[in-house]
Formats: C-alpha cells, structure tokens, sequence
C-alpha cells in the first residue's frame, strides 16, 4: 500500500554543491557568525519582501520577543488561535497577554473584537496578528487603520507566510514589524532561525541592538537596551540563501498542490479556507473541513490507509493551554470551532500530484 510521510525535505546534488562551495568560503574567511553571508542573506531577504530592514535571529521566538520588547505599554493583543511561542514571547518580554477571538473566512482576528478590546483597555501598546497558514487577513488594512487610530503597534507573526502577497505587499510590511520563523518544517528554513522586518530606521536600530544583549553598537562594553543573544551562524545564512534561491520554484509547487487538493474534493462538501483577494500564498497548511466529521476521526480513519495528517493550528490554542487558563475569561467560539473541526494534508513540495490524489481519494471514502 502507498505510503505518505507527513513531511519531507530535499535537494539536490547541485544545491547540495552550492551549500558546500558556501560552507567552504566561510571555514575559509575564519568568522563563523554575524559575517559576510547573513549580511548577505538579509540583504536577498529584503529584495524579496520588499522591506527594507531585515535582521536574522535565532528563532521565530526570538523575533517576538524582540518586537514585544519594543512595545511601551504594559500589554499585547493577541489572537488565541495562536501557538504558545507567541505567549512566552510575551512573558519574556515582561509583557501581560490580552486575548482576542478570530473570524472564520481567513482565520485572521476578529476586528470588530480587537478593537472594542483596544477601546477598553488602555494599557495594550501592541496587536500581534498572525497569517495563518500563510493566508493574510481579509481586513489586513482595516486592521493596520484600527492600530494607527489607537497608536498601537501592529506587529505581523508571518512564521507560515513567506511568498504571501497581498495588495502587492509582503506579509510583514503592513504593520510596523514583521516576524519570520525558519524552522524546518517552514516554507523557507535555515533549520533554526527568524526574521524581523520592518520599514522604520528607528525601530530597525533598536531591533539591532536588542538581538546582541542590548548594546548600543557592536562590540560595545556597556548596554543601553533589556536585549538577549540572538544572533545566528554564517552556515544557517548560506543555507537561507540557498533557500532563496529555489524559494519560487517551491512556492509555485506548494499554490499546485494545494489548487489540485481543493478542485479534488469540489462538490464533496468539504470546506477549504482560501485566500481572499490575495496576490500569493505560501500554503504552508490547507486547511479542511467537513459538517459531520472532525479532527481525530479523520486522523484515525486516514491512519488506516497510511495518509497521515499534519499538525493541527493549533488544537490547544491560548486561552485553552493549562499554564493560561482562565474560567472567568469569556469564550472564543470561533476559536473553539475551528481547533475542533479542521484538519490539513502534508503539503510540502516533494509530494506528487499522485500523492495528492491519493489523499483526497481516501478522504473521500469516509463520507460514502
């Protein structure tokens, strides 16, 4: 019986050559970190995004952290369907969490909610959206008017959405930063590391200085600024410029497969979250769902014909993780409902075509 894993990785022997030509030159140059090629590689990151800051760290984290840090106010507003990354970011940070529900068309926050939370509570200096599988919110520009109007930072947690354009704009450059993650299993990977972007002069000094321990400037003595180590090795850059390279092509493979799963399961009564008037997306998950079934009877019955599925965003989100649980905190209904029912198929590049014929083909099976 065929068999899918739930995620793959490859290159290619020429890509694997390249890595090492790149590998050489900086055993060669004798600076193992924050050298030529990050230099280098967040230069190609800012040409591809279009923004014009770019400063490579240690993690997806990381880069919360250090955009948290830069907010005034004692508060952040976050939406719950959110991974706790964004949570201990926060704590890190020495900030206090607000949460906020999110809408059921893009999965991006509920606007009306946010700001009716912003009206409220005085305190909260930051709203932290997140581009959920690589799709940008319908009301991105409402939302980037709402914070202008509140003076509150709008920070984008674009972990899944390299490649995602909307308005001809990256993911990242609508609000004042903009946070990557290059995990493993991301879009783009460095196998670990992140990105901060951002278009403003001042605010891309202090990231500076933020991700080497506070120091006004390099190799200062003294700090100015609560900062941490973040910086990255001269190998996780060569590797991200590697990624840069063969970005489009995979980008263009992953929009295939996703298209091809969405037209297989047409006319099945399955719903599948698609971007709204967006340019690109980076379809790092496609999400699914169906009325009558949910997420672990799918994952049982799929199990049986060795299709697995991927990781679920995210089955326990904020408001519901045991170290944050509030019972006086109201509800988040579409929260609730969307962790419940959705479920996504491997979509990674590697797959095949076939692949995802098969996949839809056993999905279709559990509703006959």
């Amino acid at each position: 019986m065929k068999k899918i894993k739930k995620f793959d990785l490859s290159y290619s022997s020429k890509q694997i050559t390249k890595y090492l030509k790149y590998a050489k030159q900086i055993l060669n140059s004798g600076f193992l970190a924050e050298s030529k090629m990050v230099k280098k590689f967040e230069e190609k990151f800012s040409k591809f995004t279009k923004i014009k800051y770019s400063n490579f760290v240690g993690s997806g984290t990381d880069a919360l952290e250090i955009s948290f840090k830069l907010v005034k106010k004692r508060k952040i507003l976050l939406q719950t369907n959110n991974f706790f990354a964004a949570h201990v970011a926060v704590e890190n940070a020495n900030k206090i969490p607000v949460y906020c529900d999110i809408e059921l068309n893009t999965l991006g926050i509920d606007v009306s909610k946010m700001e009716e939370l912003l009206k409220k509570d005085k305190q909260i200096g930051a709203v932290c959206i997140v581009h959920t599988g690589g799709i940008i919110s319908k009301d991105i520009l409402r939302i980037k008017k709402i914070c202008k109007k509140y003076a509150v930072l709008l920070i984008e947690d674009a972990a899944h959405a390299h490649g995602s354009f909307k308005n001809k704009l990256h993911a990242g450059s609508f609000g004042d930063i903009g946070c990557f993650s290059f995990f493993s299993t991301k879009v783009m990977t460095t196998g670990e590391g992140g990105m901060l972007v951002t278009k403003n002069k001042y605010i891309n000094k202090k990231i500076k200085s933020l991700k080497d321990f506070g120091r006004p400037k390099k190799d200062s003595w003294i700090r100015v600024m609560n900062g941490s180590n973040c910086k990255v090795t001269e190998f996780q850059a060569a590797l991200g410029l590697l990624e840069l390279d063969r970005f489009k092509n995979r980008i263009k493979k992953r929009y295939k497969l996703a298209k091809r799963i969405k037209t297989n399961l047409n006319n099945s009564n399955f719903k599948i979250y698609w971007p709204i008037n967006q340019n690109s997306c980076s379809f790092y998950k496609l999400f699914i769902e169906h009325k009558t079934l949910d997420y672990n009877k799918v994952k049982k019955e799929l199990k049986k014909l060795n299709i697995p599925l991927s990781g679920q965003v995210w089955p326990f989100p904020l408001h519901n993780q045991p170290l944050y649980r509030n019972k006086s905190l109201k509800k988040f209904i579409n929260t609730d409902i969307f962790v419940k029912k959705h479920f996504s198929f491997p979509i990674y590049p590697e797959l095949t075509y076939s692949d995802v014929d098969f996949m839809t083909n056993g999905l279709k099976q559990l509703i006959k």
